[in-house]
């Protein structure tokens, strides 16, 4: 049975790279220390796994895995270098209007991305050491890498890779506070450029004060890369006040 695609929501103003990405279908996976929360990705691995092995009620075989974890950490940081792009698995969200697309001036960005494709295109790393560790949804909770390290599925995103999981989760857990994004991420092992086919953009989703010549220059470069492409315009709701509902622009 296929892994259902994922079905990614991004939030972007149209200012510094997005017209680069937008036009040649790439994803720009940034340092984690260009992130907008000082604790976001900066989890205390080391911190984390101990107190995990020193739970009583985690199992001898789970034991020996989180140390296989452990030892490889100590070998290389996790910490040290990674990418991160980030997306929300929703598009009905007002206030991510405002904080990440230029308050409503800027766009939502609608991906279909098969659940395996990144991973086949970039499992084996370039020469600049740069390939792709995982995509997952963020996972919230004041302690949540620990909670996932005592009785999570280690074999979640990738079966018999624990290690890479355990990478991946350090950069998908963060505080309840954030909840409201319903945010997923690409991972990677360094920053750098994630290239996707032009058809995976299905959708583009226009703010409530896109400006008119951006609108269509949005629309000329997506129907060029993909002319199937859909269209949708964010008006205020009749039904209610603060509501956001789409149209077909």
């Amino acid at each position: 049975m296929l892994a259902k695609p994922w079905r990614l929501f991004r939030f972007r103003s149209l200012k510094g790279r997005f017209w680069q990405g937008f036009e040649n279908s790439q994803f720009y996976c940034n340092l984690i220390q260009n992130l907008n929360d000082p604790f976001d990705c900066k989890v205390r691995w080391k911190e984390s796994l101990l107190r995990a092995l020193a739970t009583t009620s985690v199992p001898a075989e789970r034991r020996v895995t989180l140390q296989s974890v452990l030892a490889a950490f100590e070998e290389r940081d996790p910490l040290l270098e990674a990418g991160i792009c980030c997306f929300s698995a929703t598009m009905d969200n007002a206030l991510m209007w405002s904080h990440y697309a230029d308050a409503h001036r800027g766009v939502c960005l609608m991906y279909d991305i098969p659940a395996d494709y990144f991973r086949n295109k970039y499992e084996h790393p370039d020469s600049d050491g740069f390939f792709f560790v995982g995509g997952s949804r963020i996972h919230y909770g004041d302690d949540a890498y620990c909670d996932w390290l005592k009785t999570g599925n280690l074999n979640k995103p990738l079966k018999g890779f624990p290690v890479e999981n355990a990478v991946s989760r350090i950069f998908c857990s963060k505080a309840k506070a954030w909840k409201y994004e319903e945010e997923w991420r690409l991972v990677t092992s360094k920053p750098g450029v994630l290239q996707f086919e032009p058809t995976h953009l299905t959708q583009v989703g226009f703010g409530l004060l896109t400006p008119d010549a951006e609108r269509k220059r949005l629309g000329e470069v997506a129907k060029r890369n993909n002319p199937n492409v859909l269209f949708s315009q964010a008006v205020k709701s009749r039904s209610s006040v603060f509501k956001i509902e789409y149209i077909v622009a």
